[in-house]
């Protein structure tokens, strides 16, 4: 490996070029329209290419840094190289397009049609009818980001990205299992239009005391009974609007990633104390996102009496439900889609019938529940979760989120480096208990 290029010196250049691409896809997300000069990556060229990778791959086994650094050379040239396209897929998303069915003929861009789907309940079928008629440019530029991802593994001497950036050899596998365990309960619920599933998904109709706006001083407010979050410097991503229960949940789960960030081992290097793909980020933000199912956070900060505990936890079960199977199918997906446009499209009617009973159009693939890079590890984090929620009140009570030896336990976990592989006894333990507590919940 050229000398220039020390272990040292590149782990600081990658965490550099990682603090600009976080704060580019802040930009992205926050501003309403889309510059396409701002490229956070292209002064990191040399720290984010094909020469390198390969150096790194020279490297002996032995090298304690070898597959740290070569995860993220990888994760950031792949942002890098796709970076037109991923910006023209948000400018597709946040284009105004004119459409005759607009409530009031209004021009508006395919992201604020999702945002009114979800939010004006009144017009929400009208509204998830625009959505799919306005999916195709949207689900195109998707297409294609997953066509580049294929060329880039290639291009990089890989089979396929999974070799790189899968935590498990066979998350697929795995997320069929799960679309197996889901998918009657789904079919239960008898969704009449995707505009139903969105209805049920969001949890307006939960009952308590759920906060009408969501911010990170009112996150925290739920912990000031313990020092889960003491001392932390904590920096969530922005949070969702608060349009129900599940708006809470996903604030919940943001702000357990950021609080897992917080507390990422400062004694170890960049890559080391920080997973491209955030496996154990999303254990973190899953557990947290679980705590409205937990009944004493349920009474305490939701104000549910306890003769509607059971009621409402089987609403918010329901909601958890449709998320596992949207992790399921998005998981299912990801072979599909680096292997060609057809067969994507194919596979996308075809299990969102099967998986989510959605009859879903072949151009909205891409479009209507879109596919992340970490979606493998989305999955695992969610399962782990479940199976750790149980340990913690196993061993300390079911108000764990504010038991100080619990608190301190998570803490010290947190601050190990983080894993890259799951292990696939526990993924088997956690997807039997998921399973068993969808059971419990919906019966």
């Amino acid at each position: 490996m050229d000398s220039e290029w020390n272990p040292i010196e590149l782990d600081r250049k990658l965490e550099r070029a990682f603090k600009n691409w976080r704060a580019w896809r802040l930009r992205l997300r926050q501003s309403g329209k889309v510059d396409k000069d701002d490229n956070p990556l292209a002064v990191f060229r040399s720290v984010t290419g094909l020469s390198l990778f390969r150096d790194l791959g020279e490297l002996p086994e032995h090298d304690p840094l070898k597959h740290t650094l070569r995860r993220w050379v990888y994760r950031l040239a792949e942002q890098r190289i796709n970076h037109q396209v991923l910006t023209e897929l948000a400018e597709e998303r946040k284009r105004d397009r004119p459409h005759a069915d607009t409530p009031g003929r209004s021009a508006v861009s395919f992201a604020t049609m999702l945002t009114r789907a979800l939010s004006d309940a009144p017009r929400r079928e009208v509204w998830v009818r625009v959505l799919l008629a306005n999916a195709a440019s949207v689900s195109d530029a998707s297409v294609e980001l997953w066509q580049r991802r294929r060329e880039l593994a290639r291009r990089m001497g890989l089979d396929a990205p999974a070799l790189i950036e899968a935590p498990l050899p066979d998350t697929p596998a795995l997320a069929a299992q799960l679309a197996d365990a889901t998918r009657d309960r789904v079919e239960e619920l008898s969704f009449a239009s995707p505009a139903a599933f969105f209805e049920l998904a969001i949890g307006r109709d939960v009952p308590g005391s759920w906060p009408a706006r969501l911010s990170p001083p009112r996150l925290m407010d739920y912990f000031r009974d313990g020092d889960l979050l003491r001392s932390l410097d904590l920096a969530p991503p922005p949070l969702p609007a608060s349009w129900g229960a599940s708006s809470l949940c996903r604030a919940l789960g943001l702000l357990g990633g950021a609080w897992l960030e917080a507390l990422a081992p400062r004694d170890q290097p960049f890559v080391v104390a920080h997973d491209p793909y955030g496996l154990m980020r999303h254990e973190a933000a899953a557990l947290f996102a679980l705590l409205p199912l937990n009944p004493r956070f349920l009474q305490k900060h939701l104000d549910i009496a306890p003769h509607a505990l059971a009621d409402v936890q089987q609403r918010l079960g329901r909601i958890w439900l449709l998320e596992l199977a949207q992790i399921a199918f998005r998981v299912r997906l990801r072979a599909p889609a680096l292997a060609g446009e057809n067969g994507f499209r194919e596979a996308f009617s075809e299990l969102s019938h099967r998986d989510l009973c959605l009859s879903l159009p072949r151009a909205a693939a891409g479009a209507i529940f879109p596919l992340g890079v970490e979606d493998e590890q989305r999955l695992l984090g969610n399962l782990l979760a479940v199976r750790r929620a149980e340990q913690l009140r196993d061993v300390h009570d079911e108000d764990w989120f504010r038991n100080p030896r619990a608190i301190e336990q998570l803490r010290a976990e947190a601050q190990r480096p983080p894993p890259t592989q799951a292990d696939p006894e526990a993924v088997t333990a956690a997807l039997k208990l998921t399973s068993k507590n969808l059971e419990t919940l919906l019966r």
